[in-house]
């Protein structure tokens, strides 16, 4: 698999150049990873709840994508006349800090 580096503003672009549409950008792993004693937090039950809110309250704020080392970008075919159906693809891009 091919890793490009792109800003989510840049990948936006590079989506919808390719005829798809973006429903939603995630980071994948979040800001959590930063802390220093992340292995500690992560073994302890209370703190891993409060680990994963945090995650799943910034996993698509876009001023934080950045944060995160890979990007999930959920996107849809544009339909065309000879298109059947529209399928749903995940491409998943990594980022760089």
């Amino acid at each position: 698999m091919d890793k490009f580096f792109h800003h989510p503003d840049e990948l936006n672009h590079e989506i919808t150049q390719a005829k798809f549409k973006v429903t939603g950008f995630y980071g994948v792993e979040g800001p959590c990873w930063l802390l220093p004693d992340f292995d500690s937090w992560w073994r302890d039950i209370n703190l891993k709840k409060r680990l994963l809110q945090i995650a799943r309250k910034v996993e698509s704020e876009p001023s934080l994508l950045v944060v995160s080392s890979y990007l999930l970008a959920v996107v849809l075919a544009v339909a065309t006349k000879s298109d059947e159906f529209v399928s749903t693809h995940r491409l998943e891009v990594g980022v760089t800090q």
